[in-house]
């Protein structure tokens, strides 16, 4: 498994991201999440996904975007899986 968390940069000096992060990827990653994209932290968002190929176009399409500073964990995941990413 692949979790994705995506910090938003200067988020006291900037809009608020982190919803319409959460519902974009959300909406572009449909059908390859694991779990719900979570909001965490009030300025962050939270993926699970199973595949590295997907892993790796949410981390570049995050990183490009300029807003997030994003980490990649990778590794098994305890089941029954919860009902939230976070």
């Amino acid at each position: 498994m692949f979790v994705i968390t995506a910090d938003q940069k200067a988020s006291r000096h900037d809009i608020d991201r982190a919803g319409s992060g959460r519902d974009d990827l959300a909406a572009r990653y449909e059908g390859r999440l694991v779990l719900p994209v979570d909001r965490t932290s009030g300025d962050e968002v939270q993926a699970l996904v199973a595949d590295a190929a997907t892993a790796l176009d949410m981390v570049l399409l995050l990183t490009r975007a300029g807003h997030w500073s994003v980490g990649l964990g990778i590794g098994s995941v305890r089941t029954p899986l919860p009902r939230a990413t976070r």
